[in-house]
């Protein structure tokens, strides 16, 4: 995820990748806002219930062009998420000082299974409290996602929720048994539509 400029005016912005059951009862995401420090984005994981109930980590200082790299794997001997990240600072985050930083998190097992299986790889922007969608395309790149399915209509047409312009470039899906691997160069949010 390339964190694009700082937000203009009011409002809270959030840019996340995270994953979500069947029931939406929960969602597991990596997630840039900046409700934590007035005209700077931050990232920190988040796990998030249906009922509003969430569990936020510390909240990490990034910048425009910082480039943070986010993992998340299922154990499939034990069950267990992991989540890793890797800050990767850009121009203007060495410039301010910031230096590469890595996390891992597992969450609490008992949250994760409680809402059932992850099956909803999402990218969002998500605004909130009268925010517009004001800083600029949102890039993720280097997408992989693999699947337990043997359908592969996902992974080139990616459902939308909202009217936004963007583009998808070179999106492979490959089956391999009951599993998919999907693999996409880049996902851009362009612009509201």
């Amino acid at each position: 995820m390339l964190i694009p400029q700082v937000p203009s005016r009011g409002g809270i912005h959030y840019i996340w990748p995270g994953l979500q059951p069947d029931s939406n009862n929960f969602v597991f995401q990596d997630v840039s806002g900046d409700e934590a420090v007035a005209g700077a984005w931050t990232f920190a994981e988040w796990m998030v219930a249906g009922s509003g109930d969430y569990n936020k980590t510390k909240d990490v200082l990034v910048y425009p062009g910082d480039s943070i790299a986010i993992c998340f794997a299922l154990n499939p001997k034990t069950g267990r998420w992991l989540d890793r990240w890797e800050t990767s600072p850009g121009a203007i985050g060495r410039a301010a000082g910031s230096m590469y930083s890595i996390s891992d998190v597992i969450p609490p097992q008992e949250q994760t299974n409680a809402f059932g299986k992850l099956t909803q790889a999402l990218f969002v922007i998500e605004l909130v409290a009268g925010a517009t969608w004001n800083f600029g395309p949102v890039t993720f790149s280097k997408i992989k996602i693999v699947a337990e399915t043997t359908n592969t209509d996902w992974c080139s047409s990616p459902g939308q929720q909202a009217a936004f312009r963007f583009t998808i470039a070179n999106p492979v899906a490959r089956v391999n048994g009951n599993t998919t691997v999907c693999t996409i160069d880049s996902l851009v949010f362009l612009e509201p539509a």
